[in-house]
């Protein structure tokens, strides 16, 4: 195999965790939005939440 092709199939495998890595960040805070007590929040924020929550949905 030469150092190219090393090198290519090394910086994918990175590419590919990095991307994992971010999904699973953003299924986080997803979780955490949705956990969120909207209750207590102005009004304006509660509306915003309500429709990030639904698309979450």
């Amino acid at each position: 195999m030469s150092k190219v092709t090393e090198f290519n199939e090394i910086l994918a495998a990175r590419l590919k965790l990095k991307e994992k890595e971010m999904l699973e960040a953003a299924d986080r805070e997803d979780f955490k939005l949705t956990a969120t007590n909207i209750d207590s929040l102005p009004e304006k924020d509660k509306e915003v939440l309500q429709k990030m929550k639904a698309k979450i949905a």
